[in-house]
């Protein structure tokens, strides 16, 4: 059972994408141009949305800072939000529809994505909420709000407000290919402003089960080059 608000003393504010999975499982391989039987599911996503619910769940005061379409999408974003007693702080805009993921899983258990260019990627440093940023003890920020504009800005603001503030901050690198294709370097160069942040090690736990050395190389590069600044 959560823990009441009431009674909390740590408060964690994350900022980051909201987006509903289309999540397709097959049961066997599928062939191009091909039928098959499995299973599809529209489930709540984003990964900062799913470690605000996490932490929410964990008993520990959640605030979710997001952009939604104004559209059935963006209501149901809200009431997902509110049915897990997370406080969200959410955008809305009629400009882009609620952001959306496709999530394709084989047989295997091996997962790929396709995610579309929805309200969540496109926050920007005006809309935030300050005043949320600093009540909180800790941010969290996740790499898919660094690989565009202008959430990048956004997020690289926020982490300045954070810093101003004292809060402890972590950071979710998110997708290895997305990160291979912007480029390592570039990675770092946008990273670099966080400060003394930290990866999100549950996620570098997973992520570099998946793709072993090219992210813990990445990780020591990323370490190094914070200790330089």
């Amino acid at each position: 059972m959560p823990i009441p608000l009431s009674v909390m003393s740590n408060s964690l504010c994350v900022i980051g994408d909201f987006a509903w999975d289309v999540l397709i499982r097959t049961n066997n391989n599928l062939l191009k141009g091909g039928d098959s039987f499995g299973e599809v599911m529209l489930t709540p996503g984003g990964s900062a949305a799913n470690l605000a619910v996490w932490a929410r769940r964990c008993g520990l005061e959640t605030h979710f800072i997001g952009k939604i379409g104004r559209d059935r999408f963006g209501q149901l974003a809200r009431e997902d939000l509110e049915s897990e007693t997370v406080i969200h702080h959410l955008v809305e805009t009629e400009a882009h529809k609620t952001g959306s993921v496709a999530v394709f899983v084989d047989q295997t258990g091996e997962r790929s994505m396709v995610s579309g260019h929805g309200a969540d990627f496109y926050l920007i440093p005006s809309e935030l909420p300050r005043a949320v940023i600093t009540s909180a003890n800790h941010l969290h920020l996740t790499a898919w709000s660094f690989f565009t504009d202008p959430p990048r800005s956004a997020s690289r603001i926020a982490a300045q407000i954070a810093r101003q503030s004292n809060l402890t901050i972590s950071f979710d690198p998110a997708s290895f290919q997305m990160v291979q294709e912007m480029g390592v370097d570039q990675f770092l160069s946008w990273t670099k402003d966080l400060g003394s942040t930290f990866f999100s090690r549950i996620m570098m736990k997973v992520v570099c089960s998946r793709v072993s050395m090219n992210l813990i190389r990445l990780f020591d590069r990323w370490r190094k080059f914070m200790m330089g600044h």
